[in-house]
């Protein structure tokens, strides 16, 4: 994965009291997993899935991912908004922006 600019993923970043919530898009049905990059204008991450989008597949494979990426248990990734949408808000609990940069751009 490239470095990803700090100043574009802060327009997909909002700092919250217990937490963050961060805008996605999914591309389901890719080859790899994996963080594409950002789309700045549409102020999301934008993440490639192996999962098809069918039965929360997806929804399940993108909570590991994120996960394993930003080393958190499970039980701090809520999906928000956009359960059945390639656009998901997620809520990421007890993480703050500053760390999630450090974190995707390791």
């Amino acid at each position: 994965m490239n470095d990803l600019d700090p100043k574009l993923l802060s327009k997909c970043i909002n700092e919250q009291e217990d937490g963050i919530l961060i805008n996605i898009e999914v591309k389901p049905g890719a080859r790899t997993n994996g963080i594409e990059g950002v789309d700045e204008w549409r102020g999301c991450i934008e993440v490639r899935l192996k999962a098809r989008a069918e039965k929360g597949k997806a929804n399940k494979e993108l909570i590991q991912m994120l996960s394993s990426l930003l080393a958190l248990p499970p039980s701090n990734f809520i999906i928000v908004k956009g359960e059945k949408s390639r656009r998901k808000n997620i809520k990421i609990l007890g993480l703050k922006a500053d760390m999630l940069v450090q974190r995707l751009n390791q």
